[in-house]
């Protein structure tokens, strides 16, 4: 019974850990990225609504944070002016996710639990039933990071996270999750 508790748990804790953004990224073969040395804010160098509207944001300055100590702790330089070797820009949407997904509409909600014996062995099993069927508003965010080469102006790597969004975020939540998402996506910067 020890033995089933704690393969109980671990697949709990497993589950737990799974909730994470999901990561993908995109980039050109044909660079040479150890070329790469200085970088500027894309929004410092073209002005636009967008980048008008994010100077009176405070999560620009959450985003540029971060951001920024991963790139300086791979080595690269931060320029105020002048030409750089690329070019950081990012967009952060949110969108409200509906879903009415039920395991089954045979249990009220609660706890169920079955135990049977045979002739292999005998097995526990547990489980837990929302007992309904309504649907359920969640919250999804996307971030995306590019940069682009100076020289040409194109994108040359792009990284996005896109998952759930916990229910209450907090100034402390929120620079949480701004810390671990810059250091997840530009941990596969520059591509190897």
């Amino acid at each position: 019974m020890l033995q089933i508790l704690k393969t109980v748990f671990l697949v709990m804790l497993i589950a737990a850990c799974a909730n994470g953004p999901e990561l993908n990224y995109d980039y050109l073969l044909d660079r040479d990225y150890s070329l790469l040395k200085t970088y500027r804010w894309y929004d410092d160098v073209y002005s636009s609504k967008e980048a008008e509207y994010r100077s009176y944001n405070a999560s620009d300055k959450r985003v540029r944070t971060y951001i920024d100590r991963e790139l300086i702790a791979k080595g690269y330089r931060l320029l105020n002016e002048g030409k750089s070797d690329f070019l950081i820009n990012y967009h952060i949407s949110k969108q409200e996710r509906y879903s009415n997904s039920q395991f089954n509409d045979y249990y009220d909600r609660g706890m169920h639990g079955a135990v049977s014996t045979g002739t292999m062995g005998t097995a526990v099993a547990v489980g837990y039933s929302s007992g309904n069927n309504e649907p359920r508003t969640y919250k999804e965010g996307t971030v995306v990071i590019d940069i682009l080469a100076t020289a040409d102006n194109k994108i040359i790597w792009r990284g996005i996270a896109e998952g759930r969004l916990p229910k209450e975020l907090s100034q402390a939540k929120r620079n949480h999750i701004a810390n671990e998402l810059a250091k997840e996506m530009l941990a596969e910067f520059p591509p190897k």
